[in-house]
């Protein structure tokens, strides 16, 4: 029935709202715990204060509101609703907004908590001075207006922003609002609530040695990043070894390099005798000098024959410049090396 009153207050199983009861009303009060809430009637304003594992607005609830009030605790909240409006006093573990659910907006109190957004429609705005750890947006013209979140954009979804700062598909950022602080006295005009903000992209070491070790840190975009340590990769490097980081086109990766987008980069664990690389065909050692060019004679034992049919191991060298040799490199009377497997360009 139309604007119909539902209170709960002990432990329900679950709340159903069928289509034709508009403008009804679910509250869950404080003390009270429910499995599931759901409601297909339009309009339909639910307040949870107490404990909901998960809360869904079908297709045809248009317009519905959902709050969850200071203290509550909200598993799961699922939206198929165009025009949902969402408010998060309290605790919420993840919101789902479905492709039908255009034109959704989510406000986060100061003292609320999301942790995941997934977002499918179009128009969908988040917002507030709450706190929203993760987003995931793949709908058209979505805006993200909060401080400190990581938003990552689908590959083919446009018109996204933070903070009025457009997000281009396929990348992460960090959300970061800052407010400007109030001009003088002067000449000078300014738009009176204005605010600006910084993005933020997020940059990823990947380093794989017998498993996978992974450090990221959000960058200022335009500002530059040093490479990640084994300390902040928590990888145990051994003494004589050297980590280089490599781009997604396999060059190495320049520090000196702006981020103006999400970037990963792989990292490779090999001899600190050379100026980079481990000596595999993905990764050749690089030689940049005549030190670096010599010391491929330390790893002749390596490279000698087994046996007779039996190769010894292979390594690959890639020379990065012009580089100068002396005599006095070598041990062997301008020997190399006794033994050499593998390529060197």
């Amino acid at each position: 029935a139309p604007k119909t009153d539902i209170v709960v207050e002990g432990t329900v199983s679950g709340v159903t709202v069928g289509n034709n009861a508009e403008e009804s009303k679910i509250t869950v009060n404080k003390e009270a715990q429910v499995t599931n809430v759901t409601t297909e009637a339009p309009k339909t304003d639910i307040v949870v204060e107490g404990t909901v594992s998960g809360v869904t607005v079908g297709n045809n609830a248009e317009e519905s509101k959902i709050t969850v009030n200071k203290e509550a605790q909200v598993t799961n909240v699922t939206t198929e609703a165009p025009k949902t409006d969402i408010v998060v006093e309290g605790t919420v573990s993840g919101v789902t907004v479905g492709s039908n659910a255009s034109d959704t907006s989510m406000k986060v109190e100061s003292d609320g908590t999301v942790t995941d957004v997934n977002s499918s429609a179009e128009n969908v705005t988040v917002s507030g001075d709450g706190k929203v750890e993760n987003a995931t947006v793949s709908g058209n013209n979505t805006s993200v207006n909060t401080d400190g979140t990581n938003l990552e954009v689908s590959q083919g979804t446009e018109g996204v922003t933070e903070n009025g700062s457009a997000v281009n598909e396929g990348d992460k950022v960090t959300t970061d609002t800052t407010t400007p602080s109030g001009g003088g006295g002067g000449g000078g005009s300014s738009s009176g609530g204005s605010s600006s903000s910084t993005t933020k992209y997020t940059v990823t070491f990947n380093l794989t040695d017998g498993q996978s070790y992974t450090f990221s840190e959000s960058v200022k975009k335009g500002s530059t990043t040093d490479a990640a340590t084994a300390a902040e990769l928590k990888y145990t490097l051994a003494s004589g070894n050297q980590i280089t980081w490599y781009d997604a086109n396999g060059n190495v990766f320049d520090f000196a390099t702006a981020i103006t987008s999400a970037t990963t980069l792989t990292g490779v664990v090999g001899s600190n005798a050379f100026a980079g690389g481990n000596g595999t065909e993905a990764y050749p050692y690089l030689i940049s000098n005549g030190e670096e060019f010599s010391n491929i004679a330390t790893l002749s034992d390596e490279m000698k024959p087994i046996s007779k049919d039996t190769p010894g191991k292979s390594y690959n060298f890639k020379l990065l410049n012009d580089i100068t040799i002396t005599d006095n490199m070598f041990e062997n009377n301008f020997c190399m090396t006794d033994y050499f497997n593998g390529t060197f360009d």
